[in-house]
């Protein structure tokens, strides 16, 4: 009985995008992103963060969101300071929001992401005790 349970614990995990299908973790990180979409068809917009991990981010908009594989500049604003990356869309959920795969980081943008993330998975230990 305790086999099943833990092997339907791993199947709801994974369903959640928690679980070992998940190669980089997720942490909640909520910032204002300015995004500016680099095809020079529209404007750029604010989009509010939900989640962070080192290969991307999660943008939830109330208007249309852009279609997969649109490329973007991202500027990041958080206690942190601001970050300016470039990312390429990934998922989408109309009028909900969309992910971004984060592209062509350098060095100190990869550290300043990990860091942001080991920031969002402390927050989020800290709320849980």
């Amino acid at each position: 009985m305790v086999e099943l349970a833990e092997s339907t614990d791993r199947w709801f995990d994974t369903l959640r995008g928690l679980g070992p299908s998940r190669a980089h973790e997720r942490v909640p990180f909520f910032a204002q992103v300015y995004v500016l979409p680099l095809d020079g068809r529209r404007p750029g917009f604010w989009a509010k963060s939900a989640d962070l991990a080192e290969r991307g981010v999660f943008l939830a908009v109330s208007e249309e969101a852009l279609p997969i594989d649109s490329f973007v500049v991202l500027k990041l604003r958080s206690s942190a300071g601001e970050l300016r990356l470039t990312g390429r869309v990934v998922h989408l959920i109309d009028r909900i929001g969309f992910g971004c795969e984060f592209v062509d980081l350098d060095e100190s943008q990869r550290e300043a992401i990990a860091f942001l993330v080991a920031l969002g998975r402390f927050h989020a230990a800290t709320r849980r005790h």
